[in-house]
């Protein structure tokens, strides 16, 4: 699938993502399972991935109140890390523990990405054919050629990719039917052609707008990543918190369901 590059911590510095509470008001608990890692600076959160060097690094908010004499952790040089499970509070701009950093929980199971083709399998099934490399290499291209390409994806129907038997699935903005004709002219294998509401290359000016500064300080987030989910359609925003009504910000703004946000950090009740 394609995807957009991770967007740096630097790049977008002052952006906060959640308002700081008001002097008479409790602040909000988050919890996260992420790398703490200090390379001499202060413990930092890695919310955004670590480069697996030796030593690791990576670069993200600042953990206030982190000890690291109270933690099992690696070392390498002048540099600490280790994964926990942390509970504390966030300013938009750094986490602040209100507990003891504790063994990462484990990873919730996430749900397979389905790659079944979305059309109705044709009466007798799906056709097969003996294709060469050639006609494999060059329908991949001709398919992306539209200004109204979309997507594309490919479901496996063996244990061995096989171009002859795979269903591949090509979504276009335009009328799928003509499109359908073009690719079938120089492809026998089986196809599906889907109509879609935006192109790829709308949803890569949407992820691209999100690295902006000025984009990032009208929306009040914090970003970590950007990256964009072909198969659905959708371009999605990890920040360090999830705020439904900066989701209902850009469900206005890009339109409803074209923009996910997903948070690094969970709020706890």
């Amino acid at each position: 699938m394609g995807c957009i590059g991770a967007l740096t911590w630097a790049a977008l510095a002052g952006c906060g993502s959640g308002s700081s509470p008001a002097a008479d008001e409790p602040s909000p608990r988050y919890e996260i399972d992420t790398v703490v890692l200090d390379s001499g600076t202060g413990p930092e959160l890695c919310a955004g991935g670590v480069a697996t060097s030796m030593p690791p690094q990576c670069h993200g908010p600042a953990v206030h109140g982190f000890d690291w004499a109270s933690v099992d952790h690696d070392a390498a040089g002048d540099v600490r890390w280790g994964t926990y499970h942390l509970l504390g509070t966030w300013d938009g701009t750094s986490f602040s523990l209100t507990g003891q950093p504790g063994a990462p929980r484990p990873a919730e199971d996430h749900s397979p990405v389905d790659f079944s083709p979305p059309c109705p399998e044709p009466e007798g099934g799906w056709p097969t054919a003996t294709v060469t490399f050639e006609q494999w290499q060059a329908f991949r291209t001709a398919l992306q050629e539209p200004a109204d390409f979309a997507s594309t994806w490919v479901d496996q129907r063996t244990n061995v990719a096989d171009p002859g038997r795979d269903v591949v699935t090509v979504a276009y903005t335009g009328d799928p039917e003509a499109h359908r004709a073009a690719l079938e002219a120089i492809w026998p294998g089986p196809l599906c052609v889907v109509q879609v509401p935006h192109t790829l290359r709308e949803l890569q000016v949407i992820g691209e707008e999100m690295s902006n500064q000025a984009t990032a300080d009208e929306l009040g987030v914090s970003l970590v990543s950007s990256s964009i989910d072909e198969v659905h359609g959708v371009v999605e925003l990890r920040v360090m918190v999830a705020e439904p009504e900066v989701q209902s910000l850009l469900d206005e703004r890009y339109g409803t369901g074209v923009v996910r946000l997903e948070g690094a950090m969970r709020p706890v009740e």
